[in-house]
């Protein structure tokens, strides 16, 4: 077995350090001295690591990005709002229009009841169909405006996502730190002030439409 090798290997070591006189096992003091140095050079190194690694960096790298233009001009944003603003103005034009045939029903109700053309059991049939139309409107348009608002969560959930993996791919590949949002509509904002050179809106949104761009060629 290797065990068993490796025991007779240490025995016949010991018997020649047992065996071959004091002089080979006794260090001279040259030897001494180099290996108590060595020993205080790795100290002193490992110390140097430690104190190093403890030093934070001499400069940090920063950046930030002008987050209205970067709406304005990626092309996944424009084309997102400009599905959003046609679904809105659908949605209000339907409501419109069932208000507009509701409203007309009312009218009819109304002259009918001047002219008496319609009896008390009649009329207040007549009535309480009105309200209930009224009442189912309200709810129409209630889950209309449901449904959009979360349409329009999701999208801007999958804006947020799609800039921030693009923003911090961005940041490892070239050497940032930090990369802040900057805008000008605003002033609860992280950045009061920037200096342009550290503006990186046109790289970040050059990047982010040409990714936008190529996932559109492969659909």
């Amino acid at each position: 077995m290797i065990y068993q090798g490796l025991l007779g290997l240490a025995v016949i070591i010991l018997f020649f350090l047992h065996f071959s006189g004091p002089s080979s096992s006794k260090s001279s003091p040259e030897t001494e001295a180099n290996a108590s140095s060595d020993s205080l050079q790795i100290a002193d190194s490992t110390e140097v690591e430690a104190e190093d690694a403890l030093k934070p960096k001499s400069a940090v790298s920063m950046a930030y990005v002008n987050t209205d233009s970067l709406l304005l001009q990626y092309d996944y944003y424009v084309r997102v709002e400009k599905q959003l603003t046609a679904r809105r103005r659908a949605m209000e034009a339907d409501i419109q229009n069932r208000q507009n045939q509701l409203q007309e029903e009312a009218i009819q109700f109304q002259q009918s009841l001047q002219t008496g053309a319609m009896t008390e059991a009649t009329a207040r049939q007549a009535q309480e169909g009105l309200m209930k139309k009224e009442q189912n409107l309200v709810q129409y348009g209630q889950g209309l405006e449901k449904t959009y608002i979360e349409e329009e969560q999701k999208k801007n959930e999958e804006l947020n996502r799609r800039v921030k993996d693009f923003v911090e791919q961005y940041s490892k590949e070239n050497g940032f730190d930090f990369i802040f949002g900057y805008s000008l509509s605003t002033v609860a904002q992280g950045v009061l002030h920037g200096d342009v050179r550290y503006d990186i809106t046109k790289e970040v949104l050059a990047g982010l439409n040409k990714a936008y761009q190529e996932e559109q060629k492969n659909q």
